[in-house]
């Protein structure tokens, strides 16, 4: 037991560190480049048009779900809603006037507005700027004394009036 003590400490400790690291952020409009490989990475870009006349309302689309495969990852649809709802709790509180996920569940389905039809689901939920994109990772790891929560999306803000970038993240 006396020769694994050093190996089990040394483990213990690169586990903590790697659990309390946090997420690096890369802002692509600053010319700043990704670092190949890092799942920890937040790729983000805020676009000029956006600083030039930023959104006072924002509605998120429900996340697209990718379909299964060999090289895509089998997702549900809960799970899906799951990763909206985190988004959308964190951007509530940001200052901008958002719209309830009820609602906008409700217009796509009863309005019979498409999803692609952005100026008309603006007009609609009378807001200036829609979130939409997919999940790419959604998953747990408990191995004991360390555990992991993944959840990833690839997502962008456009306006809903002519579908101009405003903003594009990934992590």
């Amino acid at each position: 037991m006396n020769r694994f003590w050093p190996l089990f400490c040394v483990l213990i400790i690169l586990m903590t560190i790697t659990a309390c690291g946090g997420a690096t952020y890369v802002d692509k409009g600053n010319g700043e480049k990704e670092l190949g490989g890092l799942s920890g990475q937040v790729v983000f870009q805020l676009h000029d048009v956006y600083r030039q006349s930023p959104p006072g309302c924002v509605a998120i689309l429900p996340l697209i779900v990718p379909k299964g495969g060999a090289s895509t990852l089998e997702l549900r649809i809960d799970q899906a809603q799951t990763v909206r709802r985190a988004l959308y709790a964190h951007l509530s509180p940001q200052g901008k006037r958002d719209v309830e996920l009820p609602r906008i569940d409700f217009v796509l389905a009863r309005k019979n507005i498409p999803e692609n039809d952005l100026a008309a689901l603006g007009r609609t939920l009378n807001c200036d700027a829609i979130i939409r994109g997919h999940v790419t990772e959604y998953g747990s790891q408990f191995l004991g004394v360390y555990s992991r929560v993944a959840v990833g999306a690839d997502l962008e803000m456009v306006r809903a009036q002519d579908g101009t970038q405003l903003w594009e993240g990934r992590h």
